[in-house]
Parts: C-alpha cells; structure tokens; sequence
C-alpha cells in the first residue's frame, strides 16, 4: 500500500468515527460537550497511532532488501 493511500484511508477512518460520534451525540440529547471532546480525543489518538504503526509496515513492505528507504 502507498503512503498517499494509506494517509487517505486513515483520514477518511478518522472522518468517519467523528460523523458517527457527533450523530450519537445528537441523537442522545444530552448537554455533555466534555464527553465528546474526551471521545473525539481518545479517537485521534488512536486514528494517529494506527496510521503510524500501517505506515511503518507500508513502507517496510515497499523497502528493497539491502536497500532502505530514508524517513520523511
């Protein structure tokens, strides 16, 4: 998998854990800004550790033996 994909594919899990948090949120009814800036935070977290973690392998995978590429 490219960077460029990989960059994409995590942008759009992010965009779409946010929309499904927010609809939730709006479908509870409930005054709680602090919950979902804590749930929208822990999500990016996660969002960033895992396109970190796919980047490393992505780029191991796409590394030549004897031949490593230099880390942006």
């Amino acid at each position: 998998m490219s960077k460029k994909v990989n960059r994409y594919l995590w942008m759009a899990i992010f965009f779409i854990g946010i929309f499904i948090s927010i609809w939730l949120e709006w479908l509870a009814k409930t005054a709680s800004p602090m919950a979902w800036f804590l749930i929208s935070g822990v999500w990016s977290a996660v969002c960033g550790i895992g396109f970190t973690v796919s980047n490393i392998f992505a780029r191991a995978s796409l590394a030549t033996p004897g031949r490593q590429k230099p880390l942006d």
